[in-house]
């Protein structure tokens, strides 16, 4: 009894100290930082998640708040590269690396840089299909880094076609005001959906919601577990598609307007 007493005491403490900063910072142009956590997040002005609303009221976050990535991802685990770096994904599926500020009189841009590359990676693209998502419910309680690889994990089959099947965009830093948009073979551009709103809902957590890209390296080889995430979109693969090779283009723009474009050809089998 003492120690529930102990936490909910420090719980008031801390959501009084919380509105007490806020009050103080009202008006001004803020960026919150923090770390350890061993992911990234880009919350902007106006997210809210349930459970939020005592520290930061119901209409959401006051200011921009940025978690940084670790350089060490999760703790250097997972393969070793041909460049000498661990892939280490971690727990929302991103990779190790550096986030920095580009500050420009008030105005403040983040830019990730994934370690050993550059700024122009900035998503990992694969596909969510029943297969995958099988294979994840009869993995998900082992060792990370014991499972058997998914074979073929880019291919689907026209039934599975039927049954959900999802191209799926980890854009690491992308947000609230962030948009992906998918071509299929070159035809127009629709738009993706962004898994988690950020509109006062509940964590959505499972295969449905998880990177599969990520999840792929950390069940094999090791690191986090990226079952959820708040910068993971999606979209429906038509259930008509013919089998084949088809390339999907992805062009994800942030919200300072910088676009990045990445492309993925996976198979459809009869």
């Amino acid at each position: 009894m003492w120690t529930l007493r102990l936490a909910a005491h420090a719980h008031g403490y801390v959501s009084r100290a919380i509105k007490e900063i806020y009050k103080i910072l009202e008006g001004r142009e803020v960026v919150s930082l923090g770390g350890h956590t061993h992911m990234s997040e880009n919350l902007r002005a106006g997210d809210l998640m349930a459970g939020w609303q005592d520290e930061v009221g119901a209409d959401g976050l006051p200011f921009t708040h940025l978690t940084v990535p670790a350089v060490s991802g999760q703790w250097y685990e997972g393969r070793v590269t041909g460049n000498g770096y661990p892939t280490s994904i971690q727990r929302d599926g991103t990779p190790p690396g550096v986030l920095t500020l580009d500050i420009k009189n008030t105005k403040v841009t983040e830019r990730f840089t994934i370690t050993g590359g550059d700024t122009s990676k900035q998503m990992s693209l694969g596909l969510n299909t029943p297969l995958y998502r099988t294979w994840y419910e009869q993995n998900i309680t082992k060792p990370r880094g014991t499972v058997s690889a998914l074979e073929d994990p880019i291919t689907v089959s026209q039934a599975d076609l039927s049954k959900d099947t999802w191209l799926t965009t980890n854009f690491w830093m992308g947000s609230t005001g962030s948009k992906v948009e998918v071509s299929l073979d070159g035809a127009t551009s629709a738009t993706a959906k962004r898994t988690q709103q950020l509109n006062g809902e509940r964590p959505r957590v499972g295969a449905e919601f998880s990177d599969p890209v990520a999840i792929a390296e950390q069940f094999v080889h090791g690191g986090g577990l990226a079952e959820k995430t708040t910068h993971l979109w999606r979209f429906e693969v038509p259930s008509d598609l013919a089998v084949g090779s088809h390339m999907a283009t992805v062009k994800a723009t942030d919200v300072h307007g910088r676009t990045f474009t990445d492309q993925l050809t996976f198979e459809v089998t009869s």
